[in-house]
This record gives C-alpha cells, sequence and structure tokens, in this order.
C-alpha cells in the first residue's frame, strides 16, 4: 500500500513543483520584456522630446541667420512646441529612476544645468544663446542615445 502511495505521490509533487517552477520563470520573463518595453517606449519618447527642442532652435535659428521676420502667431507657435516638449523632458528628468537609468537622469540634469549657464549670462546675445542650447542639446541627444542602446542592448 505505501508503495502505491509513494508511486502516486512523487509524480504529484514533481509535476506541481515543475509547474511552479515553470510559471515563475514565465512570469519573470514576461515582466521583463513588459519592462523593457516601458524603456524603449521612455526613450523613444524623450528623444523625440529633445529633437523636438533641436528643431525648434534649429529653426529659430536659420530666421536669425537669413534675417527672416515671423509673425507673432509663428513666433509663438514655435516656442510652444518647445515649451511642450521641454515639460516632457523635465518629467522624465523627475521620473527617469522608475523605467530609466540613473545615468539618463544625470544627463538631462547636466543639460539643465547647461541651460540655465546658457540664460543666466546676460552678456550673451539672442543668437549665441541659440547656438549654445544647440549645442547643450546635440550633446545631450547622442548621451541618451549611447545610454538608450546600452541599456536596451540594441
Amino acid at each position: 500500500m505505501e508503495d502505491i502511495i509513494y508511486k502516486l505521490i512523487t509524480p504529484i509533487l514533481l509535476g506541481s513543483a515543475s509547474a511552479l517552477l515553470a510559471t515563475k520563470l514565465a512570469l519573470k520573463k514576461y515582466r521583463g520584456e513588459r519592462l523593457w518595453d516601458r524603456k524603449i517606449e521612455a526613450y523613444s519618447v524623450l528623444i523625440d522630446a529633445l529633437y523636438e527642442m533641436k528643431i525648434v532652435r534649429d529653426a529659430a535659428l536659420e530666421f536669425e541667420r537669413h534675417g527672416i521676420e515671423r509673425t507673432k502667431e509663428q513666433n509663438e507657435e514655435l516656442w510652444s512646441r518647445s515649451r511642450k516638449a521641454r515639460e516632457y523632458v523635465n518629467k522624465a528628468a523627475g521620473t527617469a529612476s522608475l523605467v530609466l537609468s540613473d545615468e539618463c537622469a544625470n544627463a538631462l540634469t547636466e543639460m539643465e544645468k547647461e541651460f540655465f549657464a546658457v540664460l543666466n549670462n546676460v552678456e550673451r546675445g539672442w543668437l549665441e544663446i541659440l547656438i549654445l542650447e544647440c549645442a547643450a542639446l546635440d550633446k545631450s541627444l547622442e548621451r541618451i542615445k549611447k545610454i538608450a542602446r546600452k541599456e536596451l542592448q540594441v
């Protein structure tokens, strides 16, 4: 009788343990994939927002270099786009440690420091400010893309 019980209990216990282990591994894989999806989405939106900020400054720089006058509405629309993009970048900087790496958060903080330094130097002209902001954005974009490639392993 004991022999029959061992023959029944052993496969049931092994099957249950195997099912439990398989479930744990599947959940771990699923969570990892979901986190990767969230990271790639966060990096994509962040990089898009940085590019939007750069596009606005590049356009303003071209207008300034060629002496093209813009209407008040064109100017407001252009800088409105930049403000929205910058709001997202600032939000990403604050929440980057949840999904993105600390290195990414540091890169965004560094960019903000550069922007602050540029804008707080009252001796600079408008054209010089645009050039320095574009340079800070280029530097940040390259740094964040490098971090994203490393973190996402692409």
